[in-house]
């Protein structure tokens, strides 16, 4: 079989490792069809991280699959239907404490519970994870509408559900796509909202979790610009815009508050005063700005592309990051492609996350010490194998995602359940 030479920029537009149905704003996609299985894994938590052994040290292991059809109804009209079902099982961080030891600290043959400290005076943070293994389901379902209006310009609508044991959401999307400059410049804008609800299982066994329904909202707008350089470069920018309002707290996360017991013991020792563990409290507001860059460019003797893409994030909880995505697209003329990548991620952390609270539960506004709100960076090292027969394409992709407070913006918060994972991945898929 031989193949024929690619003109670069379909070439550079092909090695995007999209599903196909990509296309420009006055075309329509081809009648075609996909289906992907991944396995995500995350690594166990050290065993040495663990509250007194509390819980278990398995995280989340999520098997899913998706299928895509797309399917042009005329010559103005095509439909896009993508369903996703997963199914995770595992345990989670359920809340942060601090080493301690029980001791008889007033010599009275009483024993108290004392907070540990190590040789700089600082507390020793410890997870306390679920105490039983969670096991979740959840089905994605969306549907896609793109109309072109003219040869040049295109209008899109999309509706979805997303459904699991204890949540379920609504979203709606709407945008438009224009080409000029002899489809050289390619502006496009949409708007998208959602409705949120979520209610918290075993609300009647844990009374910090929400007792009631609880719902929230987010509306986005977002605006890009996508210019072809050249016949081998094309360059695209873009800005987003989320506000996001109710319920924005996570329903199964607590804050352990360390109060100290103030009475004056012939020991020195830090005597926790027993309490309840509240659930943790964000507030009901967030706004989330996007801006990106993405850069393409084809060696033609090479038959080859290289993608750079970076990402500016912040947000009016005080979390911001940088991401920079680089991947590398090597073809050969018998149809493999080979895509190494590697992703660096540095983020922030909230204004009001802490990895330990001391004192009262008054004494705070907002407090959380998930993970997600916290000082730390990533790198994802990935790999992807690509096989095109005729009208058919099978890809075979892993990734490791590894974390660590060192990489984080700013300082580190030192989070001793920082996430690391593995995803592997199958997908085929064809046009007719």
């Amino acid at each position: 079989m031989t193949k024929e030479k690619l003109n670069p920029l379909v070439a550079l537009t092909a090695s995007a490792l999209a599903l196909p149905g990509t296309v420009g704003a006055g075309q329509l996609p081809d009648r075609s069809a996909a289906l992907q299985y991944s396995l995500y894994e995350e690594s166990s938590l050290n065993e040495n991280d663990l509250f007194r052994g509390a819980g278990s040290a398995e995280r989340y292991e999520i098997p899913v699959l998706m299928a895509k059809g797309v399917w042009p109804v005329n010559e103005k009209l095509a439909l896009t239907l993508d369903v996703a079902f997963e199914k995770m099982s595992g345990a989670s961080p359920w809340y942060m404490t601090v080493e301690r030891e029980d001791r008889d600290v007033d010599g009275d043959g009483d024993l108290e519970s004392v907070a540990v400290r190590d040789a700089s005076g600082n507390y020793i943070p410890k997870v306390r994870m679920t105490g039983a293994t969670i096991e979740d389901t959840r089905t994605d379902l969306s549907l896609s509408a793109l109309y072109l209006t003219s040869d040049d310009s295109s209008i899109s609508a999309t509706v979805g559900i997303s459904t699991e044991d204890d949540y379920q959401a609504l979203s709606a999307g709407l945008g438009v796509a224009l080409e000029f400059n002899d489809d050289h410049t390619t502006v496009d804008a949409g708007v998208a909202v959602s409705g949120d609800t979520v209610e918290a299982e075993d609300a009647a066994i844990y009374n910090d979790r929400p007792q009631e329904e609880k719902r929230k909202s987010s509306f986005s707008l977002y605006g890009g610009v996508t210019q072809v350089l050249n016949r081998v470069s094309t360059i695209q920018t873009g800005l987003g815009v989320k506000m996001l309002t109710g319920y924005l707290t996570d329903a199964y996360k607590r804050v352990d508050f360390i109060n100290i017991d103030d009475q004056n013991f012939t020991a020195d020792e830090d005597v926790i005063q027993s309490s309840l563990i509240p659930h943790e409290s964000r507030p009901a507001d967030r706004t989330q700005i996007t801006w990106y860059v993405k850069y393409r460019y084809f060696l033609q003797d090479m038959n080859t592309a290289f993608h750079a893409d970076y990402r500016y994030y912040d947000d009016n909880w005080g979390v911001n990051s940088h991401t920079v995505d680089v991947s590398w697209y090597i073809n050969n003329e018998h149809g493999w492609q080979f895509v190494p990548s590697l992703r660096l991620y540095k983020q922030s952390k909230a204004d009001f996350f802490q990895l330990v609270y001391e004192g009262e539960q008054a004494d705070y506004d907002f407090y959380s010490t998930d993970f997600r709100l916290s000082g730390y960076g990533a790198v994802s090292y990935r790999f992807a194998v690509v096989k095109m027969i005729s009208q058919w394409r099978a890809r075979l992709g892993f990734e490791y995602y590894d974390s660590s407070d060192s990489l984080a913006l700013g300082e580190g918060s030192d989070h001793p359940a920082l996430l690391d994972f593995s995803v592997v991945n199958f997908d085929v898929s064809t046009k007719f």
